[in-house]
């Protein structure tokens, strides 16, 4: 059953890069964009809080904390998503983003003490070495622009992914989950208004816009699902992040994404190998 979920997962995940940089490329308001796929994780815990709502007891001063810094990083994270496939391709994207396994790696290694081994800095070197590989067009100063965001997205989703940890331990997934999704769609929607942008109804019912809300509610609560039907989390992420092999394929076959072929496709390969690496020492450890 968990796989069935993970498909959910890569489907959601491959879709809402493609989409989005799609609509970043058609220069559809970024703010906008950011806002309505938060709007689409946030829908479905409408209906999960009358069904089990949270246990108010469950919260500690420094969960509170906690939950109040995911809130400002979930919002951080689609900023420097969109602002990332603003300037790169998705298949560059897609590769630049798993820094983020690398990333996550260090910070359990330094703030849960979890260990490190020579397996897993090789998987490290490696998805560093298909970051400095792969190549795209346009002028440089863009796509060091979007090198940047795109780093900041990896950070961002590493420190979501340590308090994930951190919180489900403490408190239990829908206890941090319902505030953090319900919240941070309603802060984005007040900044929406305040910004005196316009939207209207015709926009939700455009073939875009709904694409891009059910493949990125596809992508965050298929992953939690595979987690809770009994997929390991390791396994899962390591799937998950192969999703940069579709997505260099979808690029090249649906975006055009065809300059630099070859460059794009071994940087695919290291990434797969380290992502591989990565895996292989997470089971082992």
């Amino acid at each position: 059953m968990w796989l069935i979920f993970l498909c959910m997962h890569l489907v959601g995940l491959v879709g809402y890069n493609l989409v989005l940089r799609k609509s970043l490329v058609a220069k559809l308001d970024k703010w906008t964009l950011a806002t309505v796929m938060q709007t689409a994780i946030a829908i479905p815990m409408v209906f999960v809080m009358f069904i089990s709502p949270p246990d108010i007891h469950a919260y500690t001063l420094n969960s509170v904390f906690m939950i109040g810094a995911k809130i400002a990083l979930v919002i951080a994270l689609h900023t420097t998503n969109v602002l990332a496939l603003q300037n790169l391709e998705a298949s560059v994207y897609s590769i630049l983003y798993n820094l983020r396994i690398v990333i996550t790696t260090i910070l359990g290694i330094v703030f849960l003490g979890e260990k490190v081994l020579p397996l897993q800095i090789l998987g490290g070197l490696l998805i560093f070495l298909a970051v400095v590989t792969v190549k795209q067009k346009g002028s440089k100063s863009l796509t060091a622009k979007g090198f940047e965001w795109g780093l900041l997205a990896a950070l961002v989703i590493s420190f979501l992914n340590l308090f994930e940890k951190i919180l489900i331990k403490n408190i239990g997934y829908l206890e941090y989950a319902m505030p953090v999704m319900l919240i941070a769609a309603a802060l984005m929607w007040i900044v929406f208004f305040i910004k005196r942008k316009k939207i209207s109804i015709k926009y939700f019912k455009e073939p875009r816009t709904i694409q891009l809300m059910v493949f990125r509610a596809l992508s965050a609560y298929g992953f939690t699902l595979a987690f809770y039907a009994g997929g390991l989390l390791s396994v899962s992420s390591y799937i998950s992040s192969l999703s940069v092999i579709i997505i260099v394929i979808l690029g090249i076959w649906l975006l055009k994404e065809r300059d630099y072929l070859y460059r794009k496709v071994i940087a695919a390969v290291l990434a797969f190998l380290g992502l591989t690496a990565i895996l292989v020492a997470n089971l082992i450890n």
